[in-house]
């Protein structure tokens, strides 16, 4: 199914709403969970520099940290999760490895590879936890955030974002209407969410305090964004993005990325925005026409919203690139952005992936005003990147794919001259985004059968 608010890749099936309340407010004594076995004081489990305590690394997803990239490298452990899992991308922190799986299990591998301790939810898990002052966050495919103890997996408190507890089928596998699809972002004892798929079902976003899980905000109208009965608006369609107190969220064709106070969780987005400085028709007798459609076209109405997952701070504004989130793996690339933009580093370090060409950017420079300060070009279709103290490492497919079994490859490039490393191949295709780095040098990858492999710093 593709229209003009979002691209889902897959049969939809829809039903009268009848008297539904599409946006429902959360009252707290209904949502909220706390478990009666919860710690009243925590183990300690610290986050370092050079960790990667939630999705790419910090909640920019600049995907940098202070760790340095080891000169040679060795496999360290490998692990499987139980046949038929996807596993997230991993979170790494205390010296341990954090996954969430599409069998809603979150799971703790030790340094030795071995798994520490698993904790259960309801539904697939699309993002991997986040960490946070002794606690771990996750949002799951059920509809609920939940919050667990990081060093044990004891549950602390759960919260139903879900407006109804309503199951369906997607891919294969039961999820709520309302799957907590964003992931979570925890700031300053804040944990943010979205729960829902198509904007027309709603879309519920949340501020909730880390501690107790109780609603410092909520917004439910922002998937009818115009109003009344006209349901084109905010869906949930990638991760989340902070920048400068304001929370960006993958929001699909139309409005995205959307953008909420991170003070109230107004949705700052507006309609001339969306319409190329124009409102909308107000007439509820208004037809989209091929006529209306060339003249957005012409005006370049909808180039604000591009299909896409992954959010990057590109000179200082928040874009939307890459894959579909709702798509089989063989078409996570969609039609409408064919081609692969990465991002990871701060801006003296700015690395880029453009399609199969990774450049080092000037710092201060933005697109096109000078060369780049050096490029590689012997990975194809990059997968990931983590930006060290020293050195960029980038996944994907090696230009000389005949060297391995596979094609798909690790390879470290050095910051300052771009100059390769060192490269380890892999046993299959990385997972998009799959990559983390810890304090001691460890390099983590997720593929994308669900296999997660360590590399330590080698001999």
């Amino acid at each position: 199914m593709c229209d003009c608010s979002l691209s889902l890749v897959g049969n939809i099936c829809l039903a009268p709403a009848g008297d539904f309340e599409f946006g429902a407010k959360a009252i707290e004594g209904e949502r909220l969970e706390t478990a009666a076995d919860a710690p009243k004081s925590l183990k300690t489990l610290s986050v370092a520099p050079g960790d990667w305590p939630t999705y790419r690394a910090d909640n920019t997803r600049g995907a940098a940290s202070g760790s340095r990239i080891p000169a040679k490298v060795q496999v360290a452990w490998e692990y499987q999760p139980p046949k038929g899992v996807d596993s997230t991308a991993p979170v790494t922190a205390g010296g341990m490895v954090f996954l969430g799986g599409s069998d809603g299990a979150v799971r703790a591998i030790a340094d030795s590879g071995k798994c520490l301790w698993t904790a259960y939810t309801a539904g697939p898990i699309l993002y991997p936890p986040a960490i946070d002052q002794n606690r771990l966050f996750v949002g799951s495919g059920d509809g609920w955030i939940y919050a667990f103890e990081a060093a044990t997996g004891k549950r602390l408190w759960r919260f139903r974002a879900a407006p109804v507890d309503r199951k369906i089928n997607t891919y294969g596998r039961l999820t709520s209407t309302w799957p907590v699809a964003s992931g979570v972002l925890v700031d300053d004892g804040v944990v943010y969410a979205a729960a829902g798929i198509a904007s027309y079902d709603g879309t519920h976003v949340y501020a909730l305090d880390a501690h107790t899980g109780r609603i410092r905000w909520q917004n439910n109208t922002s998937g009818h964004f115009f109003g009344g009965d006209r349901v084109t608006g905010v869906s949930v369609q990638g991760h989340l993005l902070l920048h400068q107190n304001r929370l960006y969220m993958a929001g699909g064709n139309v409005i995205s990325p959307a953008v909420y106070d991170t003070r109230d969780g107004r949705c700052l987005n507006e309609l001339v925005d969306e319409w190329g400085g124009q409102k909308p028709p107000a007439d509820p007798n208004w037809e989209y026409t091929k006529e209306v459609r060339e003249e957005e076209v012409r005006q370049k109405r909808w180039g604000k919203a591009p299909r896409g997952c992954e959010l990057y701070l590109v000179d200082d504004d928040v874009v939307a690139f890459n894959r579909l989130l709702y798509s089989p793996k063989e078409f996570w690339a969609g039609r409408y952005f064919a081609g692969q933009f990465l991002q990871a580093g701060p801006q003296e370090t700015l690395i880029r992936a453009v399609d199969s060409r990774v450049d080092r950017r000037a710092p201060g420079v933005t697109e096109a005003e000078t060369k780049p300060v050096w490029s590689f070009t012997g990975i194809e279709q990059p997968r990931a990147m983590a930006v060290g103290i020293n050195a960029v490492v980038v996944t994907g497919k090696s230009v000389q794919s005949a060297e391995t079994a596979t094609g798909s490859m690790l390879t470290a490039l050095s910051l300052e001259d771009g100059s390769e490393l060192w490269s380890q191949s892999l046993p299959t295709v990385p997972a998009w985004w799959g990559l983390a780095t810890d304090r001691v040098g460890r390099i983590v990858v997720t593929l994308q059968d669900g296999s997660v492999i360590c590399l330590s710093p080698g001999d």
